[in-house]
Formats: C-alpha cells, sequence, structure tokens
C-alpha cells in the first residue's frame, strides 16, 4: 500500500516537474518572441509605426519637406546639441521623422556639457543648448531653440502659439546642399522703416544673404546684388541716387519698393510713375466688408492678381494696414502687372470723393529684365499679422523676393498650432451620448452578468 502510495506521488511529482519545465520552457519562447518582435518594430520607419493623430499633424513632414529630403543626393547630418534625455519631445520626434524619410538623414544628440567646443568647430560660438547644427560637407546652418516656437493672435484676437522647427530644419538642410545664396541688399540712410526680427527669419528661411547698403556713402550697387529692399523711407532719395536705382533696374536689376501714404517722396514716386505706378496719396480705406477684417476698414484683404509671384499663395490671405493706394499709368512702356487689388469700394482718405478700385502691389518689368516690385505699406513685413492670415504675408513676399532673385521655388511651411481645442457637442449629442455611457452599458453589462450567473446554475 506504500509503495503504491509512493508511486502515485512519483508520478505526480514528475509530471508537476515535467509541466513546470514545458511553462517554464514556453515563457522563455514567449520572452525571446517579445524581444525579437520588439526589435523588429524598432527597425521599422517611425511612419509605419507611430501615426500622428495631432489636429494640425505636429510630427507629420509636409510636401515641400518631404520632397526635397527625398532629392537628397548626399549626406546631411544634424546634430542637437542638448543633454541626452532633455531633448524637446516636440523636436526629438520631428527630426526622427527626417531621418526615417531619407537614409541621406542622420541626426544625433551631443551633449555639450562633454563637449563644449562642437559648434564653435563649425564657427558658431553663439550655439546654446537646445540649438541644432545642420552640416553637409563645407557648409553648415545653426538652428537656435528660440526659433522653434512662434506667438502670436488668431482672427478672434486670442494668443496662439505655433510650433515652426520645421521650416527652419528644411530651410537650414536646403542651405547647406545648395551652391548658391543670392545676395539682397537693403537699403539704407533715409529714415526706412525696421525689419522685425520675423521679416528677417523669413527672407533668412528663402537662404538668401540680407546686406545693408547706403547710396549715401557708396554711391553704387554693387554687382552681386541679386534684388534691393528699399523699405518706406521717411527722406526722400536724391535725384543722383534715383538715376543710380534706374541705372540698375536698366541693367536687369530688381526693387522691392515699399511706401507710406503719409510720407512724401516724388523723386521715388516719379520713379514709380515711368513703371506704371501712379501712387495715391494718404491710406486706404476698404467699404467693401468682405475686403477688410471685421470693425478695422483700414485693415485691407485684397484680392490676389495672377502672376508667378502669387501662384504659390494656395488661398492664403494677404493683410496689410495702412496701406497706399496706386493706379495703373498706361503710358509706360513696362509690363505692369497688378498683385492685389481692392474692391471697388476702396477710399483715399486724402479724397473721401475718389472711391473705386486701387492697387495695393504691382509688378512692373522693363524690357531689360529689370523688375520693380512695389507694395503699399510696410505692416506687411509685421510677424503678429501674418499669423492672422496663416503665413500669408511672408508667402507673398518671399514668392516676391525668390522671383526676383531667379530662385525656382519659395519656402514657406506654416508653422503647426498647439492649441488645444475643445470638443464642443451640441445638446442632443450630449443627452444621446449621455443615455449610452450612463444607462445603457451599465444595463448590458448586468445583463451580460445574470446571464452568465443563471447558466453556471443550470450546470
Amino acid at each position: 500500500m506504500k509503495n503504491k502510495i509512493k508511486q502515485i506521488f512519483t508520478v505526480k511529482s514528475k509530471r508537476a516537474m515535467s509541466n513546470s519545465a514545458m511553462a517554464l520552457g514556453l515563457s522563455a519562447v514567449v520572452l525571446v518572441l517579445v524581444v525579437a518582435i520588439n526589435l523588429l518594430v524598432r527597425a521599422i520607419p517611425v511612419r509605419y509605426t507611430q501615426y500622428d493623430v495631432s489636429e494640425s499633424q505636429l510630427y507629420t513632414l509636409g510636401g515641400t519637406s518631404y520632397e526635397l529630403i527625398q532629392s537628397l543626393e548626399q549626406p546631411v547630418d544634424i546634430y542637437y546639441l542638448a543633454q541626452e534625455g532633455a531633448e524637446d519631445t516636440n523636436v526629438k520626434n520631428l527630426l526622427e521623422r527626417y531621418q526615417t524619410s531619407s537614409s541621406q538623414v542622420h541626426w544625433e544628440t551631443v551633449d555639450p556639457a562633454y563637449n563644449p567646443s562642437f559648434a564653435a568647430e563649425y564657427g558658431y560660438d553663439d550655439a546654446t543648448e537646445g540649438s541644432l547644427l545642420v552640416v553637409s560637407g563645407q557648409r553648415s546652418r545653426l538652428i537656435l531653440p528660440t526659433s522653434f516656437y512662434q506667438s502670436g493672435a488668431d482672427e478672434a484676437g486670442n494668443y496662439t502659439i505655433g510650433f515652426d522647427a520645421e521650416q527652419q530644419i528644411t530651410s537650414a538642410i536646403r542651405y547647406v546642399i545648395s551652391t548658391d545664396t543670392p545676395k539682397v541688399y537693403r537699403l539704407t540712410g533715409h529714415g526706412e522703416a525696421e525689419l522685425d526680427s520675423y521679416a528677417l527669419q523669413t527672407i533668412q528661411n528663402q537662404n538668401l544673404e540680407l546686406v545693408d547698403l547706403s547710396l549715401v556713402s557708396s554711391g553704387q550697387i554693387p554687382e552681386d546684388a541679386r534684388a534691393l529692399i528699399l523699405n518706406a523711407p521717411m527722406v526722400d532719395y536724391t535725384q543722383e541716387e534715383v538715376d543710380v536705382l534706374r541705372d540698375y533696374l536698366e541693367l536687369g536689376g530688381s526693387l522691392v519698393l515699399v511706401t507710406d501714404g503719409q510720407m512724401s517722396t516724388p523723386n521715388l514716386k516719379a520713379l514709380l510713375e515711368e513703371y506704371g505706378i501712379t501712387l495715391a496719396d494718404g491710406y486706404l480705406s476698404e467699404g467693401n466688408a468682405d475686403y477688410h477684417i471685421s470693425g478695422l476698414d483700414y485693415y485691407l484683404l485684397p484680392d490676389l492678381g495672377e502672376d508667378e509671384i502669387t501662384q504659390d499663395m494656395n488661398g492664403r490671405y494677404v493683410l496689410i494696414p495702412y496701406a497706399q493706394g496706386a493706379l495703373v499709368n498706361e503710358d509706360t512702356v513696362a509690363q505692369v502687372t497688378p498683385l492685389l487689388i481692392t474692391s471697388d469700394k476702396a477710399v483715399p482718405d486724402s479724397d473721401p470723393e475718389g472711391e473705386g478700385t486701387f492697387l495695393l502691389s504691382a509688378v512692373s518689368r522693363n524690357s531689360g529684365g529689370g523688375a520693380i516690385l512695389w507694395v503699399g505699406g510696410s505692416g506687411i513685413w509685421n510677424g503678429s499679422l501674418d499669423s492672422v492670415v496663416s503665413g500669408g504675408n511672408s508667402q507673398f513676399l518671399v514668392g516676391g523676393l525668390s522671383t526676383l532673385c531667379g530662385q525656382a521655388d519659395t519656402l514657406v511651411i506654416s508653422s503647426k498650432s498647439l492649441q488645444l481645442e475643445g470638443l464642443v457637442l451640441p445638446e442632443s449629442a450630449v443627452m444621446l451620448w449621455g443615455c449610452v455611457f450612463t444607462v445603457l452599458i451599465p444595463l448590458a453589462l448586468v445583463g451580460v452578468g445574470i446571464a452568465v450567473t443563471l447558466k453556471r446554475r443550470r450546470q
């Protein structure tokens, strides 16, 4: 009897050991499979394994960026100057998208604490922690962390913040792979309106080099000038200086000329007249509500004319506050193309009876390839206003500058909103889903529980 009992326990013990060994083996196999699957998934590009569910597609590369990096024929390295694990999550995720979208793009973190002279080796002594250093061959560009985010106001005046890193990174990549950086000279010395930091950044993003130039001291325009910017001078240019501009235009040069309706500049006004643009004095108010910001009839939203300068606007508005109008002077040999056009209800404050249709911008081209891009109001450069029209102003200006400089395309990528929009439901939907979650689903669960209990009792 004892031997029989002992045999029974021995068999059960062997079975238990066998089951334990099998369970241990299965656990090991599952663990190996989990590790293998994890490694496999990590090897797959993040664009296939991580889905961007943000409303503004925060981590999805736009078409412009994707086309650029897909066309890369040389490697581009991006160095994130930050402590390991302390990187900005938004920037880090975006860099992953760049890297996994092209085999030519590689990024890595460089800790400034361990390698403090890394950026200085590329000539950037002003690099701060959180900066990006984009390098390809002998060219490089530093992106400061202050340019990753933009703040502004929407149409309703609400504070907004946007993520602008894609614009900065894509622009830097295009810069480091380019062999040509056109020079644009900003004319100074006559009280010209300043360009704010946003305007300067917009010009740099287009990979244009901006250099100051005073005709008062130089008396001539450098041969490498692809275009000039003359931004709303308070004091008129002398006849000799206008002659220098005229000669430059006749030789195929390009000029972006911005005027202010309150400033008296008869010599510049005469130059525009030669190019078929007759200025109206004062500021325009808009009588058609569809052509101005609500309640602000001096903040104009003009129609767009058709030209290569405006072809990439993609339905964006241009907003110009306190704009000066102009009419086309038919007595000219230049070809004038209207770019920004008011309704037929616009009125200059210098002539309350002069209601009609005015130009706020036009491009006039001569037979020698020279051109004047005229804009009636320096407010078009304002970064805060640009955010109201989703980058329409910068797209218009960059389109004009890139066209005048002979660049093939423009590079303006709208920042992506970080604002969380509240979910608004109508009252009927609130009642419906309230009943579903507070009544129907609980009743269904209770019913399932009762059915399972009755079935077990019958067994």
